[in-house]
């Protein structure tokens, strides 16, 4: 006969129960973790670049290029076609401002200016002209205004004698208005001859001021011509170096070609392009640092051009410190543009990874595993990244852009 169960043995038995459950339950899950991890790709510490986020100041700065130009440099044009008779200076010369460096034929400009000035004689004698013409015109009104003045007065006369006569009944009506038609006739042309002489006046007054302004352009191109032929002697504009000259007499040149160039090697100035994406934040006055070598210096940006050339945004930096000795025309040297200062920031070490400022999948380092996080990057400098979002002080990061090559978002170190 079955004896009830003690309260003892059914907890053992709901005990042996569970622990089944739990251990079909469990098994599964460890042999999926296991699996799962012994699957995971497995990186090596060793041959990872990390660091570990901190907080510090940071300069942004832009790297670009530069190359050395004269602090002041001028080009020596030929005033007209002409060719060089002598040459008084060589390449690299010391001049001071107003030498002579070489004479030109002018031959040529001062044919020109004899006919400027013959062409200036002709106007003067046609202004002359038209100031006489002129002078007629008013005198023959002001005897034609008294005729005509004069037979008004007599037809106003006849009309007022015709009018009387016709009130006492000596002349016909018809007379009297015949009398007062010639007078108005006579009233009309009056007024019509005063206004054709006032058109007549205003455009002979207008042709003077017209060659009076012809005379005064002509004049402008006198004196020029008068510039063009003292440039026969083509002199030094300032105290510099003669940088090249056309040392070739006899040649022809045209005008506006290049003979001679200036410059000032006393100082120099630094011709920098950086790309064209940092347009509008590359700004004048703005600090730059210029590296020659092992030698660090310091300028100012002067100007920046309104331009884009070949993709790059071009601009032009003062030096303000450092030693220029060792520098010559056209060196390339490397410039780093300071666009702000930055207290207190998340930062890490820059690499390759960093391309622009954005969100970006990098891993972090935790208890042997690399996790995928989206991290934010602010602005950089050679030496540091900004880090906005995604990354605390104290945490480790791989400098290393491994998301691409890795879909898994956990990845197992090996150390």
């Amino acid at each position: 006969m079955d004896r009830p169960l003690t309260k003892a043995q059914k907890r053992k038995i709901l005990t042996r129960q569970v622990l089944k459950v739990a251990v079909i339950l469990v098994i599964p899950v460890v042999v999926i973790f296991l699996l799962r991890n012994s699957f995971l790709p497995r990186l090596s510490y060793e041959q990872l670049r990390t660091a570990v986020a901190e907080k510090g100041d940071m300069t942004v700065t832009v790297s670009g290029a530069g190359v050395v130009i004269p602090n002041y440099e001028e080009s020596i044009t030929a005033p007209f076609r002409t060719k060089i008779l002598n040459i008084y200076r060589q390449p690299g010369d010391q001049v001071d401002e107003g030498d002579t460096l070489m004479i030109l034929d002018n031959e040529v400009a001062v044919n020109e200016l004899d006919r400027l000035r013959n062409e200036m004689e002709l106007m003067m004698i046609r202004k002359e002209g038209l100031e006489t013409d002129l002078r007629q015109i008013m005198e023959d009104f002001h005897y034609s205004r008294l005729i005509k003045e004069l037979r008004v007065e007599g037809l106003q006369s006849d009309y007022d004698n015709e009018a009387k006569l016709n009130e006492m009944g000596g002349t016909p009506k018809e007379k009297v208005k015949k009398a007062e038609t010639e007078l108005r006739i006579a009233r009309l042309e009056l007024e019509q001859a005063e206004i054709n002489h006032n058109n007549a006046v205003s455009s002979g007054r207008s042709s003077v001021r017209e060659m009076e302004t012809q005379i005064r352009i002509q004049k402008t191109l006198i004196r020029d011509a008068e510039i063009v032929v003292s440039q026969s002697y083509v002199r030094s504009p300032f105290t510099g170096n003669l940088s090249t000259i056309n040392d070739n007499p006899g040649v022809m040149v045209t005008q506006g070609q290049e003979i001679a160039r200036i410059a000032d090697y006393s100082r120099y100035k630094i011709k920098g392009t950086v790309s064209n994406s940092w347009t509008g934040r590359i700004r004048s006055g703005q600090k730059v640092f210029i590296r020659n070598k092992e030698q660090l210096l310091e300028g100012t940006i002067e100007t920046v051009s309104p331009v884009i050339s070949n993709g790059m945004l071009e601009f032009v930096t003062r030096i303000d410190t450092g030693d220029i000795e060792n520098l010559r025309t056209n060196q390339q040297l490397e410039l780093r543009v300071i666009l702000s200062y930055k207290d207190e920031v998340v930062r890490i070490p820059n690499g390759y990874y960093y391309t622009d400022r954005g969100y970006k999948d990098m891993f972090i380092i935790d208890n042997g595993m690399a996790n995928r996080r989206k991290i934010l990057f602010g602005d950089a400098n050679f030496d540091y990244v900004e880090v906005l979002e995604g990354l605390q002080p104290g945490e480790e990061i791989i400098l290393e852009d491994i998301s691409k090559k890795y879909e898994r978002d956990e990845l197992k170190i090996k150390y």
